[in-house]
Order: C-alpha cells, then structure tokens, then sequence
C-alpha cells in the first residue's frame, strides 16, 4: 500500500494544509493518532486533527490512555471552562492547558448533540481519582451511618497509581452495597461516571 506523508501548518488555528484521502474520512468510525511523547507540537497537533475530524467526519467521541477519572475531569473542563477540574490532567504544562482552552473555545460552538466527549481506556490514575471523589462527594452532605466507611476509605488514598487500582477494587462491595442510597443524592450522569470509575478493571 502507497505511503504518503504532509507537512501540516500547526500555528494557526486552522487545518487548512491537512487532507487525509477522502475515502478513509468517509468510510472510518475510528481514528487512531500516535504521538511522539515529549514533543512541543504534540499538543497542536491533536487540537488540529480533533477539529478536522469532528468537521469532517463527525467525530466526537475521544478515547484517552487514561482512567475513566481522567476523562470525567476533562468533561467537567469542557462544559464549566473551569480549570480547576485539570490540575491533575495538564500538572501544570503550559502547551497541554492551551490545548484545552483552544479545545473548549471550539466545543463552545458546536450544538449541543455535536459537542466533544472525552472517554477513559486505561486504569485510573491516583491523583485523578481523588479529585472526581472530591468533586461527587465532599461537597454532598450524605448520611453519615450508611456512606461514612466509603467515604472514609476514600480519604486515605495515597499518592501510588497501584494503590488508586485497590482501592477501587476494594470499595467496590461498598458500593454496590450503597448503590440506591447514591443513586438519591447523585444525578444520574453523576452516578453513571462514578460506577464507571468504580468497576475500571483496567491493570496496571
């Protein structure tokens, strides 16, 4: 099979020098984008091919080599234009938070059933964790008999990526043992993302 190779303009905020076969757009539901890590124009790179294949291609669902935390952090960016819900997303690189910012200005024109989607495939990521944790349940007032040993639990993750994988496998009993009480003082959306989270059996 032929190979062919472009050079893509990657300071503007434009795709305008990217064209990919028309075939491939037209016939493909996934696309996967590999990265040189380590690399400034990474950044650039993946807003001008997210823009183009939502455009071109309808693309709206991005699937992310992290826990499904991670994505639910990136949502929550996407929709507030708060930065506090990617401190432990972007750690503070410059490039990665402008992504976003250039990101949430573009989702903010799209319609409602055409905004972009974040998606987590991998295991969840410690710091991550704690901050979805926080966000679902520190602000809640719950009744402390029947939530207090999962929340609790919660508190006393560390800082480990393996310990934020057994600490969800082992406040699954709780719970799916709290599951209908959650369910009353969670929205669903909420609820929905923190099972996910939950049952994550991704290994590290």
């Amino acid at each position: 099979r032929k190979i062919s190779f472009q050079c893509i303009e990657t300071n503007a905020d434009s795709y305008q020098s990217l064209h990919l076969q028309g075939t491939a757009i037209q016939h493909s539901t996934l696309f996967l984008l590999g990265i040189a890590e380590g690399v400034k124009v990474n950044d650039n790179l993946e807003y001008i091919f997210i823009k183009y294949l939502h455009d071109k291609a309808g693309i709206k669902n991005i699937l992310i080599e992290s826990g499904e935390s991670t994505a639910w952090l990136i949502n929550q960016y996407l929709s507030s234009g708060k930065e506090k819900y990617l401190i432990h997303v972007v750690y503070g690189y410059k490039d990665y938070l402008n992504f976003f910012k250039h990101l949430y200005v573009y989702n903010n024109t799209l319609p409602q059933n055409q905004k972009i989607k974040y998606w987590g495939v991998d295991f969840e990521r410690t710091k991550a964790t704690k901050d979805i944790m926080q966000y679902l349940f520190i602000k809640q007032t719950f009744p402390q008999d029947a939530l207090y040993p999962f929340i609790s639990y919660m508190k006393e993750i560390n800082d480990n990526d393996k310990t934020a994988y057994h600490f969800l496998k082992n406040s699954r009993p709780l719970f799916y043992k709290n599951a209908s009480l959650l369910k009353n003082y969670l929205i669903k959306e909420d609820f929905e993302d923190l099972k996910q989270v939950i049952e994550n059996d991704a290994r590290l």
